[in-house]
């Protein structure tokens, strides 16, 4: 089953490599059964991704060790991801995940935010200026002796 909206907001890190796992066009689900944080597939592979925030700190032996030996056994692939790695650079991780499905990133355009990203906060009419812009009108507006 999905995470809700506030769910996804908790553990923006994680929301935001999802998104990145999408644009690659990869399946992805958050909460797969509950206990795997966030899962990606793409043709017949699927990968756990686990990132250390949610490592059972209580029993770190089943945590660490038994609990991915376990998942690996009934098929899926397991990558473990530190808190900060996701933090500092979330694109590698979201590369690492095509790579371990087998998805061929050489065939596929790599643009991963485009202007139906933008938040509306950051388009200029949040900050009430024209939505077009004056980028022309600069760049057509040369000094007399440009030529």
């Amino acid at each position: 089953h999905n995470k809700s909206f506030n769910d996804l907001d908790r553990d923006a890190l994680l929301a935001d490599l999802a998104m990145r796992i999408k644009k690659l066009a990869i399946r992805t689900e958050f909460s797969f059964g509950s206990r795997l944080p966030l899962v990606a597939s793409f043709a017949n592979n699927a990968v756990v991704v686990l990132p250390d925030s949610v490592i059972d700190i209580s029993d770190p032996s089943y945590a660490l060790r038994l609990r991915p030996a376990l998942l690996e056994a009934m098929g899926w692939r397991v990558l473990r991801v530190s808190s900060f790695e996701l933090f500092a650079d979330p694109q590698a991780i979201a590369y690492r995940v095509a790579e371990t499905l087998g998805v061929s990133l050489r065939d596929k355009p790599l643009t991963m935010f485009d202007e139906s990203d933008r938040a509306f906060e950051d388009t200029d009419m949040a900050w009430g200026e024209r939505p077009q812009g004056n980028d022309q009108r600069l760049r057509d507006d040369k000094p007399p002796h440009w030529g």
